[in-house]
């Protein structure tokens, strides 16, 4: 169960650190919010 929230964790991390910096604020908050949708 841990390995599966660390797994988790590093793609939202891996995401966010990859698209955050070229991405709009708005545009940020969709790819969040789809993101958890998907869980």
């Amino acid at each position: 169960m841990l390995t599966n929230g660390k797994q988790g964790l590093w793609k939202v991390v891996d995401i966010r650190g990859i698209f955050g910096p070229s991405l709009d604020p708005v545009e940020r908050v969709n790819l969040h919010w789809g993101l958890s949708r998907t869980r």
